[in-house]
């Protein structure tokens, strides 16, 4: 897979910032601003504070309310930019509120194709899309063209009015990428970062996440609470579901998803109408995976039972089998994550529940409850 040049860009100038005062190294970017604030005893506004990895902010120096100022992101190569991850306003917390943030953005590439760019009033890190979302004749939702070149220009078209000043403030921005070491995200950001890399989503110029469901183009999901249930129906009967829910190990930074297919499909002799006057037949299926997101490479690892096994503090087929009074299999057992903080195993795995067992999530591991 081509290496992305902006992450590149990114990690270089992360890596350098603390020993080239925050500058993006000479030949990968260029940035520039129609207007930076003088820097004062204790800080600098340089548009390079952008891309820096760290809280240094650019500051716009118009005497105004900074609208109609733009900064410009100028590569060494041509790429697709289809996100940014923005991190709004001056980025000294007690601070935050003193100084203007931005409310709407205007992100325009080199062949002059824009987008404007809805911008939440918080400080914490938030993704916002550059792949308008297009409608066919059917009014179904696809992601049109990314913006692309290798030079950008982002205007401010609206701010949030400060406390005290007048300068606008952007901390950081990172494109196509959204993890960050050197940023605190709240919970409900990453939840919605994860599903997007899982579910191959994309967000709006608002941040609101969409994905591609099983016949409807896209649509947006609410995936706030870590949990994301998906309808399965098509038109030769077949019906079913797939549930997804997140894990969060915050103080190792390990993140787990799992994933739940309940299916419900016509045989083929129903298709074929064999059965004549009888009610139609199905066949009932199921299928799951318990993963773990790597936020080096961006990829989700499938885990193997035993590694699953190393998250629960008792093993739940051998507590389920105690329970039942009789050995086991693995593939006799559903597993639901459908409910916060929350893991069942249940045998049989189809049909009518005859026993249970529950494990708690407390942040690290499951525990027997």
């Amino acid at each position: 897979m081509r290496f992305n040049i902006f992450l590149l860009s990114l990690l270089v100038g992360t890596f350098y910032c603390g020993t080239l005062n925050s500058q993006i190294p000479e030949g990968e970017i260029v940035i520039t601003a129609s207007s930076t604030l003088p820097a004062s005893r204790t800080a600098n506004f340089s548009p390079d504070n952008l891309m820096d990895g760290t809280n240094s902010s650019w500051s716009e120096g118009d005497p105004g309310s900074g609208v109609g100022e733009s900064f410009v992101f100028d590569f060494r190569y041509s790429d697709e930019m289809k996100y940014v991850v923005i991190k709004n306003g001056y980025g000294v917390e007690k601070y935050w509120r003193a100084n203007a943030r931005i409310k709407m953005l205007e992100v325009t590439d080199q062949n002059g194709l824009s987008r404007v760019l809805h911008l939440e009033d918080t400080p914490q890190l938030r993704a916002y899309g550059l792949m308008e979302l297009e409608e066919d004749e059917h009014g179904m939702l696809f992601p049109g063209e990314p913006l692309s070149g290798s030079y950008y220009t982002f205007e401010i078209l609206e701010v949030y009015e400060g406390e005290k000043w007048q300068d606008a403030c952007i901390t950081e921005i990172m494109v196509n990428e959204w993890y960050s070491e050197n940023f605190r995200m709240d919970r409900e950001f990453m939840y919605q970062q994860i599903f997007m890399e899982y579910l191959d989503g994309t967000p709006d110029g608002k941040g609101t996440l969409y994905v591609e469901l099983e016949w409807d183009g896209y649509a947006p999901v609410d995936v706030n609470d870590g949990y994301y249930k998906e309808e399965i129906v098509s038109g030769d009967g077949t019906s079913g579901f797939r549930e997804y829910r997140l894990f969060i190990n915050e103080a190792a930074k390990d993140y787990y998803l799992f994933r739940f297919e309940f299916m419900r499909q016509p045989d083929q002799a129903t298709m074929e109408g064999r059965h004549g006057d009888s009610g139609p037949t199905f066949v009932y299926s199921f299928s799951h995976e318990f993963m773990k997101y790597d936020t080096v490479v961006g990829e989700f690892f499938i885990l193997t039972h035993d590694r699953m096994n190393e998250l629960f503090d008792e093993d739940p087929v051998a507590v389920l089998s105690e329970i039942a009074g009789k050995d086991l299999l693995l593939h006799e057992i559903g597993m639901r994550y459908d409910k916060p903080e929350s893991a069942r195993f249940i045998y049989p795995a189809t049909g009518e529940t005859e026993f249970e067992v529950h494990f708690v999530w407390d942040g690290a591991n499951f525990r027997l409850e």
